[in-house]
């Protein structure tokens, strides 16, 4: 309650007391009018004016005390009103107090929320992590698999490497390696073949230079060196009779095979080379003699014939037939 609604009160406490006591002075006066008739008409009723008038002293005397209660009353009411202005003003604070509080209370669940996301994104990554650990423990796995693998390949194709170098070099047949721009390796036989010192003289040449420029079937070295070149490219290999000439000038019949494989990366042709020279002049001589038997057969004045016997199962002759006949036995 504010000062003024107190004074107000105080003002009209003062004024119905003012009242009061007007009210009283006219009643007093007009009981001392009455009084004086009364005495003037009745003595005897002169005492019971005086037993009023102390009645009216004791009821002003308790208006009075009245006054001081509701004095005492109002103060206990300012009492009450500073008393309830002090709680409002703590309910305020209290209020004030729960805002910030509920501020901290919304602050903490944003952080809760905010810490609750980075748990996610860190158990995400975690997982992402683990997921990455085990692809690289897998990739080490195939890594360490291809390792091994690629060590047991290279041992592998070292030692054939050695196995075919062992027999490269140790070939009884002479042994070359070629590509489309001529030789460049070969092994010692090759060049005890062709009469030649060293590999760097031997490579220096092509296989035209190691040949005659016509073959036996009247072709150019050159073009049938390309044509049997192309072939073992395209097949894979490519076998055929040759004749191939020595550094020292001496021609000599050769047995050639060429195989294409992979060497370093490209395809080059690995060429076996034979001399048939004695198996030439063999077979020139069967042929020879059988050309002189063949006319002297013919030739013959006395009819012959040459019979295949026909034999049993046993092995008992049963027949014969004619194989070849001369002239005079016709």
């Amino acid at each position: 309650m504010s000062k003024k609604v107190k004074s107000d009160l105080l003002v009209i406490a003062e004024e119905e007391k003012a009242k009061r006591e007007a009210e009283l002075v006219i009643a007093n006066e007009e009981k001392a009018k009455r009084a004086d008739e009364l005495i003037i008409a009745n003595e005897e009723k002169s005492e019971r004016a005086d037993e009023l008038i102390i009645a009216n002293e004791e009821k002003s005397k308790r208006e009075a005390e009245l006054v001081i209660a509701n004095e005492e009353k109002a103060e206990r009411a300012d009492e009450l009103i500073i008393a309830n202005e002090e709680k409002s003003k703590r309910e305020a604070e209290l209020v004030i107090a729960n805002e910030e509080k509920a501020e901290r209370v919304d602050e903490l669940i944003i952080a809760n929320h905010e810490k609750d996301k980075r748990v996610a994104e860190l158990i995400i990554a975690n997982k992402e992590k683990e997921k990455r650990a085990a692809e690289l423990i897998i990739a080490n796995k195939e890594l360490t698999f291809q390792i091994t693998e690629r060590k047991r390949m290279a041992q592998t194709l070292q030692e054939s490497e050695n196995k075919f170098k062992s027999i490269y070099q140790n070939s009884n047949d002479a042994i070359m390696l070629l590509d489309r721009n001529g030789f460049f390796d070969c092994n010692l036989q090759t060049l005890k073949l062709f009469k030649i010192k060293s590999k760097e003289e031997f490579i220096k040449k092509s296989p035209v230079e190691l040949s005659p420029p016509v073959q036996s079937d009247g072709k150019s070295t050159v073009e049938v060196v390309k044509e049997n070149i192309n072939i073992a490219y395209s097949k894979g290999y490519n076998r055929f009779d040759w004749i191939h000439r020595k550094a020292d000038g001496e021609d000599f019949n050769a047995d050639v095979l060429l195989s294409a494989f992979d060497y370093g990366g490209k395809r080059v042709l690995q060429a076996t080379v034979r001399d048939i020279t004695e198996r030439k002049i063999a077979e020139e001589a069967i042929e020879n003699s059988d050309k002189q038997y063949r006319l002297l057969f013919d030739e013959m004045l006395s009819g012959f014939a040459v019979h295949e016997i026909i034999c049993d199962q046993s092995g008992k002759p049963t027949d014969y037939r004619f194989l070849s006949v001369n002239k005079s036995f016709e």
